[in-house]
């Protein structure tokens, strides 16, 4: 059903496969303005981009739209949401819907800011059900929709606030996620974003919950284990310097030498050989204190 010229359109096949219509899909293509129209206040939205440049204004911690990257937003709407030449899927959600998956989980709507998540599931079922859609493939929506649904409560389970009787320390099973994560990808630039996303929190809230366990940012800590990475490369006598560096995640030699000595007061040249010297001696080599 045709709802404007291009650029928005609904994707309807619900009605005519006698199911309940729920979620609402839309594809949007370069949507300027406010959209939907006809919005529930109460009910909740995914957008996913699928095209860079567009924008949702007026939201806290939205910003630039990213292709891949889903923005959950969540009723009460003061107004509805306010869109600047955006592209992409957009399923719209009812209260009920939602809370009851949630409290199947054991969980709760979080209040006032989206989420935004890169996540290969929630990207995937939104893709399949719009094409479905578009092909009238109602028979196949009700699994999906229920697929997206769960998805949905998951992330928004996922990445509630710490409660406030809590500690505000990361929970032991977030913190070991985020130490695999990091052991496995330690090669590569890693974003803060990553890490909370490997934790399935927030940045704001990763970022505090985290300090509070380790005394140290993730940044901080991060940089402490390519050091501890590469004093194990180069502790062996056998891999060079900048390949120590590289495989434990610097950008260069040079880069590895600065981080060596902002941190732990010496060279990694200087600490091979400390370190070699000790192992010709029978004794263990020894990882350098930060200075």
């Amino acid at each position: 059903m045709l709802l404007a010229d291009p650029p928005s359109f609904l994707l309807d096949p619900w009605e005519g496969a006698g199911l309940a219509a729920e979620p609402r899909l839309y594809r949007l293509a370069k949507v300027t303005g406010p959209f939907p129209a006809m919005l529930d206040r109460m009910s909740h939205l995914i957008f996913l981009p699928t095209a860079a440049g567009g924008r949702l204004l007026g939201l806290p911690r939205t910003g630039a739209l990213l292709p891949g990257e889903a923005v959950l937003l969540f009723g009460p709407h003061a107004a509805t949401p306010h869109w600047q030449a955006v592209t992409g899927v957009l399923a719209v959600i009812g209260d009920q819907a939602l809370r009851a998956m949630l409290e199947r989980l054991g969980g709760t709507l979080p209040e006032g800011e989206p989420l935004r998540s890169r996540d290969p599931l929630l990207t995937q079922l939104l893709l399949a059900m719009a094409e479905a859609a578009e092909r009238g493939g109602g028979a196949v929506l009700p699994a999906f929709a229920a697929a997206l649904l769960a998805r949905m409560a998951e992330l928004v389970q996922a990445r509630l606030p710490l409660p406030s009787n809590d500690t505000g320390a990361l929970a032991a099973w977030r913190l070991r996620r985020v130490e695999t994560f990091v052991a496995e990808n330690l090669g590569r630039p890693i974003r803060l974003a990553e890490l909370a996303e490997a934790a399935g929190l927030s940045v704001f809230h990763f970022s505090r919950a985290f300090k509070r366990s380790t005394g140290l940012a993730p940044q901080a800590w991060l940089m402490r284990r390519r050091l501890a990475r590469a004093q194990e490369l180069l502790a062996d006598g056998a891999t060079s310097l900048i390949d120590a560096a590289f495989e434990a995640g610097f950008c260069s030699h040079a880069h590895l030498t600065s981080s060596f000595r902002r941190v732990l007061g010496t060279t990694p040249s200087a600490w091979r050989a400390h370190a070699l010297d000790r192992r010709a001696a029978g004794q263990p080599a020894r990882a350098a204190e930060a200075g």
